[in-house]
């Protein structure tokens, strides 16, 4: 008998409990807002994080966003604790606002799936929100390049299907093995899914989010995607793992 241990099996959180921290996360989220909503400056209030990506357990923050007119706002900006919940504020100032150009991708993406809390401007809604952070063509165009070229480079591609655009040969099948070995190309490999995971949210127009989101708001997701994935992490070899990945593709 083996004396190895056993690992735990994960348990996911019930639904029902994620709704139910949802709706007290908003709840307290609202209330703190009474308490702000009186200084005319303040435009706007917006959910962030759990709030907007519909996730919430118990060390999960209340992320809010807080869009004003003026150069300084007195309310604290970063994490403090409210009726022993944790808020975290980011604070933006409606000229930054309105240059999505000036905003890092990851705040675009996260402002993609943002709820409208408070608002004194009704151009400000929901859908407006959406519409101003969405990427443009150009964007998509070039982060799906740089993801193609990125797996490319490392032995990933579909070259019958794809056209890489570079006039160089791209390294064959078994190239990372030779140069990084088993283990360096596994681990590659599992940061590889993520970038494959991230096509999936291009292709739906929209920033592909941090990597612990991507599965769980993953554009089309469905049963077939699980097996695929579950089929990837128990490959044992890059030979596996690889052919997994070009099944992705």
């Amino acid at each position: 008998m083996s004396n190895n241990p056993q690992c735990p099996k994960p348990v996911q959180l019930p639904q029902s409990e994620v709704e139910k921290t949802l709706e007290k996360h908003k709840e307290i989220a609202l209330k703190y807002i009474e308490t702000i909503k009186s200084n005319h400056r303040i435009i706007a209030v917006v959910g962030l994080g759990s709030l907007a990506r519909r996730y919430a357990d118990e060390i999960s923050d209340i992320d809010l966003g807080i869009i004003f007119i003026g150069k300084t706002l007195p309310v604290p900006q970063g994490e403090f604790l409210f009726e022993g919940y944790d808020i975290d504020i980011l604070l933006i100032n409606v000229d930054y606002y309105r240059n999505t150009s000036a905003w890092p991708s990851w705040m675009r993406e996260t402002f993609s799936s943002a709820i409208i809390l408070y608002s004194r401007d009704e151009k400000i809604t929901e859908r407006s929100l959406r519409k101003h952070v969405a990427p443009k063509t150009k964007e998509l165009q070039y982060l799906t390049t740089d993801i193609l070229l990125d797996l490319a480079w490392h032995g990933i591609h579909v070259t019958d299907i794809i056209n890489y655009g570079t006039p160089y040969k791209l390294p064959s099948d078994g190239f990372l093995v030779k140069r990084a070995g088993p283990l360096g190309t596994m681990i590659y490999y599992d940061f590889a899914l993520q970038q494959v995971l991230r096509l999936f949210f291009i292709a739906n127009r929209s920033f592909p989010p941090t990597p612990k989101w991507l599965l769980y708001q993953l554009p089309m997701h469905d049963t077939r995607i699980d097996k695929r994935i579950t089929n990837f992490m128990k490959s044992c070899t890059p030979y596996t793992k690889r052919k997994e990945l070009v099944i992705f593709i």
